[in-house]
């Protein structure tokens, strides 16, 4: 769409480039949105209006050196894909990432919530700063009210 309107008569010459910046843009945005696929599809859309429309003589190179209008496209194409692979590349790293967190927090809560013995970390000074479900059922206490507290004042009580 946007594209096609770069290349139409609509606007004045010197608007016809700046506006075929913006469906870069939407490339980049669906490669976020929908990954790989779709923005995968997307530059090969967009490169085909290009290159296309400039074959034909219309648009903002219209008039100058073809090769040298199809090679200045060609490196805004193979730099949009070269974006759009990276991006796909660091949303899967961050999937990645994410997934490995989970299990990681899952793994933890096996061990530590879960756990029949009584955890509790503290600082060494003596606050405490962590304590598990048994032992808030073994002080008879909310968690809140138990971190902070010295383990001191647990000993004395």
């Amino acid at each position: 769409g946007l594209a096609l309107f770069g290349f139409s008569d609509l606007l004045a010459p010197e608007y016809r480039l700046p506006i075929l910046m913006i469906p870069g843009l939407v490339v980049i945005w669906a490669v976020l949105r929908y990954s790989l696929p779709v923005g995968s599809v997307s530059v090969l859309g967009l490169a085909v209006v290009l290159v296309g429309m400039t074959a034909a003589g219309r648009g903002p190179a219209a008039g100058s050196d073809l090769q040298l209008e199809m090679l200045r496209l060609w490196g805004y194409v193979v730099g949009l894909a070269i974006v759009s692979l990276h991006l796909t590349a660091l949303l899967a790293d961050r999937d990645r990432v994410q997934a490995a967190l989970a299990a990681s927090e899952a793994d933890y809560r096996a061990l530590v919530e879960d756990n029949p013995a009584l955890i509790l970390r503290f600082t060494p000074t003596g606050q405490i700063t962590f304590a598990n479900d048994t032992f808030c059922r073994f002080e008879n206490a909310t968690r809140e009210a138990l971190i902070g507290r010295r383990i001191v004042e647990l000993i004395d009580g």
